[in-house]
């Protein structure tokens, strides 16, 4: 006889929409998967069904599971539950077009926030190169990207590769515009600079400023230069003793 989960048995249904688990605020699946992990016991799960909020408490059991290189599994928290499937959302020619402004839009914005937490992966990346599990949110070189690129091609996912490739084209052409020197996006900024302070110095009645020297910015351009270069070396570095697989 077949004996339902710990969620099935604590009332949770398919289609329930997990927003909290004991303290932790969750998100996404992955989200909630690792807060269940990190739990034992009975713990209160937060939910949103048919537009109403439930507190059920869930009884999270113990579960042995290999974890990256460890020779030894280790004991995480399950509740036997799955995320929800969705089939593949077509579009014709003309609903297409608002689906793909929509879509980068999306993709900027998640862009955005990957750009601004590239700081804080140092330490994931040189905890990866030492032998410790590499985290798949962590950055990757183009060895890294040749890697996955590779793996999608080996199991015939021309999809998944070409909309990766496509990915990384408009990451590395984003990367290009940030407003330092020396990416092109420095220029663009110091050629917007030049403009508004001309326009200002015309309404006084004052004749155009001499252009910026860039030999001033030189040192700060020197400085970025590093910190990329040195920041390329530590993902190169990640990718080949620790490559991020797909399919593993």
């Amino acid at each position: 006889m077949h004996r339902p989960g710990p969620a099935a048995a604590a009332g949770i249904r398919v289609g329930d929409v997990v927003v909290k688990v004991g303290d932790t605020d969750v998100r996404t699946f992955d989200e909630m998967a690792a807060a269940v992990r990190k739990q034992h016991g009975t713990v209160p799960f937060v939910i949103e069904r048919d537009g109403k909020t439930l507190t059920l408490p869930v009884t999270v059991v113990p579960t042995q599971r290999w974890a990256g290189n460890s020779d030894t599994p280790s004991s995480v928290g399950m509740i036997g539950v799955a995320p929800k499937a969705y089939p593949p959302t077509r579009y014709n020619v003309i609903s297409a077009v608002p689906a793909t402004f929509t879509f980068t839009g999306d993709l900027s914005v998640e862009l955005g926030k990957a750009l601004a937490a590239i700081p804080t992966k140092v330490g994931a990346l040189v905890h990866a190169i030492g032998g410790g599990q590499r985290d798949p949110e962590t950055p990757i070189s183009v060895v890294g990207a040749s890697i996955i690129g590779g793996d999608t091609v080996n199991h015939g996912l021309w999809v998944a590769f070409w909309f990766f490739l496509a990915q990384l084209n408009f990451v590395l052409g984003a990367i290009n515009l940030v407003p330092l020197l020396p990416f092109d996006g420095g220029h663009i900024a110091i050629a917007v600079y030049e403009k508004i302070r001309n326009m200002i110095r015309s309404a006084r009645g004052m004749v155009a400023a001499a252009p910026v020297n860039y030999l001033k910015l030189m040192p700060a351009t020197y400085v970025v230069l590093v910190l990329v270069v040195g920041y390329m070396l530590l993902t190169v570095t990640a990718d080949l003793v620790n490559p991020i697989r797909l399919f593993q």
